[in-house]
């Protein structure tokens, strides 16, 4: 079986396992995972040449979002509106991305949009750590987007079910550490889809560290180390954002 992963073999994994890190940056991997989870994230191609990318764009219908595979940060990633602007984003992204493929993806502009933090450990306990709101919608990137924390607009009832569907998503996954989960919520109560999967520390990451108190990048450390999340000591005043939720019967 093909690996992405195939011209970085010779380097070490420390916590989540180089499949599993995969599984979860690769468009056909996390469909799976979202449809077992109840959601559904935008179709989406990995390509690995410029006509086939431009082809696949104009059958998804624009606007599609073009992204460097396994880029840094949002490096190579754009919002295309037309055949000449994705040729352009292809260019840029095939240049960056480390294995010269990139995604390209059906893009949800219009929808709220919600990252969601929270730490998982080797036994399958979960702690939900916080949520961000970003008062833009999906198409205005996030860098360039005011936010709020936590997530505001959500019912009570469509707060729970994200919270579930990112518990059911990292679970799926096995991932270990701190991660990012990004949602986007349509007009309809359970219109909701996985954008990304983020098994790293990421700027949402930091930002609900400092509203939470939670040192979330020594507890991803050790919770890749081995440590459970039973054995890190929780922020003397917690915060009404957080939930821990033990491994299910």
């Amino acid at each position: 079986q093909h690996s992405h992963f195939a011209p970085i073999q010779r380097f070490s994994m420390f916590g989540t396992t180089r499949d599993l890190l995969e599984m979860a940056l690769t468009p056909e991997s996390m469909a799976r995972v979202a449809r077992h989870a109840g959601a559904r994230i935008p179709q989406a191609f990995v390509v690995g040449k410029k006509k086939q990318g431009e082809d696949l764009g104009r059958q998804l219908g624009f606007p599609v979002i073009v992204r460097a595979m396994y880029g840094s940060s949002s490096l190579g990633t754009s919002l295309c509106y037309n055949t000449q602007e994705l040729q352009r984003a292809i260019d840029v992204a095939l240049s960056v991305s480390p294995i010269d493929q990139v995604v390209i993806e059906k893009s949800l502009a219009g929808w709220r949009r919600t990252e969601w933090e929270v730490l998982r450990d080797q036994r399958d306990a979960i702690r939900h750590v916080g949520s961000v709101e970003y008062l833009e919608p999906l198409g205005v990137h996030s860098a360039d987007s005011p936010a709020v924390a936590p997530a505001q607009s959500l019912t009570p009832e469509e707060r729970q079910r994200a919270m579930n569907l990112v518990q059911t998503v990292v679970r799926r996954l096995q991932l270990v550490g701190t991660v990012t989960v990004q949602l986007a919520h349509g007009t309809a109560p359970n219109d909701i889809a996985v954008v990304s999967v983020t098994p790293y520390v990421t700027r949402t990451s930091l930002w609900c560290a400092r509203v939470s108190g939670v040192p979330l990048v020594e507890w991803h450390t050790r919770l890749c180390g081995g440590t459970l999340l039973a054995e890190l000591e929780p922020p003397s005043e917690p915060h009404g954002d957080e939930l821990f939720a033990p491994r299910p019967p």
